[in-house]
C-alpha cells in the first residue's frame, strides 16, 4: 500500500479504494527556517529507511515483511513528534469498577487462583474494566479472544479511547505477526484480539502471554477449543459475561470471582 504525505497536517494515509486517515500531528514543525514546506523533511527520512521507495511526488509504497501504517506512523512520532502528547480521555472508573481494579490482582498476587469470573450485567463496562486491569498490571502481552467476533468493537474502541499504552492487533490483519514483533520491543501494553477459532490456528505463534480473557464466555467457555487456547497458553485467565450463571460452579471461593 502506498503512503502519503500531506503538507498541511502532516497527514499519513493509505491509499486504496478511499481516503483513510491514519495519524495527523497539528500545530507543530519540521523545521527550524521559514520554509513552509515541513513535509519535505520527513519524506527525505523515509527514503533512508529499507523497504520504502518513492512511487510519485508524495506517495511511497513500504515492503509489507518489514512495515504496516501503524509502525511508519509510530516512527514518524518517535523521530519528529515525540515531544507532542497524543489526547486520550481519562477514564473515571464507576465505584464498582474500581472494586473490580482491586480485587482481580489480588487474585493473582496469592497465586492462589490462576482463573477468575468477571459477572456484570450488560453495558456495566467489562471491556474497559479488564484494559485498565491489563494497564495497571503492565501486562506485556494479553490476548483476548471470543466465541464470535461482535465484541471486539468495544475492546478496540475502548483501548483507543482511553489508554494511551494499549497497541491493539487483530490477528485477522495480514501483518498481525510483523506489529507483534515491532512492538514487543517497545514500552507498550499489547492487546491481541481474535476469535477463538482464529487464536487456535495461531497458538504456535503466540508466546509470552501475561494474561489471557474470554469474552461473552456463556458461548463456548467450557468448550474444548477455548480449553485447547487456555491449556496452551497457560497464564491468568479470565472469563468474562453479563450471562455466567452456568460458569458460576467453576469459581466456588469469593475471591475468584467479581459479580
Amino acid at each position: 500500500f502506498p503512503v502519503t504525505i500531506q503538507p498541511q497536517n502532516q497527514v499519513v494515509t493509505q491509499l486504496d479504494s478511499g481516503y483513510v486517515r491514519v495519524s495527523w500531528w497539528e500545530g507543530v514543525s519540521t523545521r527550524t527556517d521559514k520554509d513552509h514546506h515541513h513535509d519535505s523533511i520527513i519524506h527525505a527520512w523515509l527514503l533512508t529507511l529499507p523497504g520504502i521507495k518513492k512511487i510519485g511526488q508524495e506517495t511511497f509504497e513500504f515492503d509489507l515483511k518489514l512495515y504496516t501504517l501503524e509502525i511508519i506512523s509510530q516512527m514518524i512520532y518517535e523521530k519528529f513528534f515525540s515531544g507532542k502528547e497524543e489526547v486520550y480521555e481519562v477514564f473515571d472508573p464507576r465505584p464498582y469498577q474500581t472494586k473490580f481494579s482491586q480485587k482481580i490482582p489480588t487474585a493473582w498476587n496469592q497465586k492462589k487462583y490462576l482463573e477468575f469470573l468477571l459477572f456484570a450485567k450488560c453495558r456495566a463496562g467489562k471491556s474497559v474494566m479488564v484494559l485498565k486491569h491489563i494497564v495497571d498490571s503492565n501486562y506485556k502481552l494479553s490476548v483476548v479472544c471470543s466465541r464470535q467476533k461482535s465484541p471486539e468493537g468495544s475492546w478496540y474502541n475502548d483501548s483507543k479511547r482511553f489508554f494511551p499504552t494499549i497497541k491493539y492487533i487483530s490477528v485477522k490483519d495480514p501483518s498481525w505477526e510483523v506489529q507483534l514483533a515491532y512492538w514487543m520491543d517497545r514500552d507498550v501494553n499489547i492487546v491481541l484480539w481474535g476469535t477463538v477459532q482464529s487464536i487456535i490456528k495461531r497458538l504456535d505463534k503466540i508466546s509470552n502471554v501475561d494474561f489471557l480473557a474470554f469474552d461473552e464466555a456463556h458461548i463456548g467457555g467450557t468448550a474444548d477449543q477455548f480449553v485447547q487456547v487456555r491449556n496452551t497458553l497457560n497464564t491468568r485467565t479470565c472469563y468474562i459475561s453479563g450471562t455466567a450463571h452456568k460458569l458460576c460452579w467453576m469459581f466456588p471461593e469469593e475471591g475468584q470471582k467479581f459479580v
